[in-house]
């Protein structure tokens, strides 16, 4: 009988052992530190900290989904860049120590919605080089003026095409919100006239650029989508 009690304690000593070394290897503390002002945008990178590291024990980075992305550590301190959008899960391990995080990381590209842009023209002559410029600004205020309008543009067959794509959102912001500018340029140009062409949201928009050198006039129907603040311009210096 007292062996039998003997080595019910015995099992019962074992089975407590290994629940708690069981415990302590998936003990959580804190969320791992993101550096200040950080945000999750495709292409930037993702500062993190594991706080309170101890240093008696290295540190394991792992992310799940872990396609599509890079890690680079020193010490307490990772660095990833996502490459695509989505939810991740960043785990860190020191000994018995786990630190987590769920990052959600969007596209900072947004193509725009129902957008009014309008446009003002200055002509200009730059080192002999005759040219148009169309400063662009949105009518929707957006969250940091230091986002910038994504814009293609070419010259073909003397056509003046400008195709609006949307916003790019700064990874950095630092100034407060506001409309967002934009400046594209037209060089060279000689005295003639240019079809103008520009897409914005799915939508075509067509007219004419009468240029003779000094002043020079816009043909533009349109009251809404692409607006020209002025038709008739006059060259600048």
């Amino acid at each position: 009988m007292k062996n039998i009690t003997y080595l019910i304690g015995v099992l019962f000593t074992a089975i407590l052992l290994f629940s708690c070394t069981k415990e302590d290897v998936n003990l959580k503390t804190d969320n791992l530190k993101v550096m200040e002002n950080q945000v999750f945008y495709t292409g930037s990178s993702v500062v993190l900290t594991f706080q309170n590291w101890t240093k008696k024990e290295s540190i394991a980075w792992q992310v799940s989904p872990k396609e599509n992305i890079s890690i680079r550590d020193s010490a307490d301190v990772a660095t990833i860049l996502f490459r695509t959008p989505g939810d991740y899960i960043v785990t860190a391990q020191s000994g018995a120590i786990i630190q987590t995080l769920t990052i959600t990381v969007t596209d900072p590209f947004k193509p725009f919605v129902n957008e009014t842009l309008t446009i003002t023209p200055v002509l200009y002559d730059s080192l002999d080089r005759l040219g148009i410029a169309f400063i662009t600004e949105t009518t929707t205020t957006y969250a940091c003026l230091e986002d910038y309008i994504v814009a293609e543009k070419s010259i073909k067959e003397e056509l003046l095409h400008i195709n609006f794509l949307g916003v790019m959102t700064s990874n950095n912001c630092t100034e407060t919100a506001g409309k967002i500018n934009f400046n594209l340029h037209f060089v060279p140009l000689k005295p003639k006239d240019y079809p103008i062409e520009i897409n914005l949201e799915g939508k075509k928009y067509t007219g004419k650029f009468k240029y003779d050198g000094l002043n020079s006039q816009i043909d533009w129907e349109y009251k809404s989508g692409v607006l020209f603040n002025k038709l008739t311009v006059f060259q600048i210096k």
